[in-house]
């Protein structure tokens, strides 16, 4: 097949993923007002965030379904292999197990969801079952690439604990980023174009393939979450959007590229932590509350411009990732 039929082809499916997404969007908005289902406010959360009482949640099955629903029939052939086979079985995972515990927020009206200790071992248990499909359980992968420079450092059995905290870790920071219209969502979108740019570099296309309707999804979605949101994804959206970040640079075996594209990621989270310790001990507040962009809320910077902040500091961030990539 000509390679300017292959790019039509892709880019009549990036639009296709797109639509599909949000046509799963209107559904569910549709289908929770009906049924009075929505997202629980936290009683401690940012005031303002009240009027958003009542916002339909479940957001994530929309991105989740629509990447698939195109990718599934389109690479059935390509996916015997154990490495596609672990991706997706990863991503999905952490899907669930958000799922879950957003029909206990939405339907119970259950604002803490799932035991954090049941989340935390589900995530241990879907991570470490991921990596042993994906055939990292033979000790010759144990090896670190110091991206850019393609140095390799055997680790040894330490690179699958690295594996296991970096995907927990990007899937619940993704999480605790999801706290203003668009924000989580736009930002990891940036990352995955990214990861997607470097998947199709290096030839892999079954992954670049993927991550190319999976941002056609999350643009579906954003049409409806952008502030102000008619609906959010929910922790489903959050944790998937998270471990597919983390899944994707292992899966190109550029792990300690998920600090770079993840960078916001750390941010948010290292403003929980320092706010947590050092309240511990001083009983005061670094913050006004975290994370970090509910502080730039109660500062009255409004929500729109901390999103679009995000956004070009993520885009500096992926611009950077790239020139390396081409330059080093």
């Amino acid at each position: 097949m000509p390679k300017l039929t292959q790019y039509f082809i892709l880019i009549a499916l990036f639009f296709l993923s797109i639509i599909t997404s949000f046509l799963i969007c209107k559904t569910l908005i549709r289908v929770q007002k009906r049924k009075h289902v929505a997202q629980p406010v936290h009683a401690l959360g940012v005031k303002t965030h009240f009027k958003k009482s009542g916002t339909p949640l479940f957001g994530g099955v929309s991105f989740f379904l629509a990447p698939l629903l195109i990718f599934l029939p389109l690479c059935f052939f390509n996916m015997q292999g154990e490495r596609n086979l672990g991706f997706l079985f990863g991503i999905s995972s952490f899907f669930f197990i958000g799922l879950s515990d957003d029909l206990i927020k939405g339907l119970k009206k259950n604002e803490k969801g799932l035991r954090a200790s049941v989340r935390i071992m589900l995530e241990i248990i879907s991570s470490c079952l991921c990596l042993i499909m994906m055939g990292f359980d033979e000790s010759f992968t144990w090896t670190i690439n110091f991206y850019p420079f393609n140095k390799e450092v055997f680790i040894g059995i330490l690179y699958l604990f690295l594996c296991i905290f970096m995907i927990i870790g990007s899937a619940n920071s993704a999480n605790l980023m999801d706290g203003l219209d668009g924000l989580s969502s736009g930002v990891t979108l940036i990352g995955l174009a990214a990861i997607m740019c470097l998947s199709f570099i290096d030839r892999e296309n079954f992954l670049g393939t993927y991550l190319l309707l999976l941002c056609g999804g999350i643009i579906g979605f954003l049409i409806l979450n952008s502030h102000p949101a008619k609906i959010f994804m929910g922790d489903c959206g959050s944790l998937f959007l998270g471990a597919t970040l983390a899944l994707s640079t292992i899966y190109l075996d550029k792990i300690l590229l998920l600090p770079l594209v993840g960078f916001l990621y750390i941010v948010e989270t290292l403003s929980v932590i320092i706010q947590v310790i050092y309240f511990k001990f001083t009983h005061k507040r670094v913050f006004l509350m975290a994370p970090i962009h509910h502080h730039f809320e109660l500062k009255h910077v409004p929500e729109y411009r901390i999103t679009l902040s995000y956004y070009l500091c993520q885009s500096a961030i992926v611009i950077v990732i790239l020139l390396m990539e081409v330059l080093i």
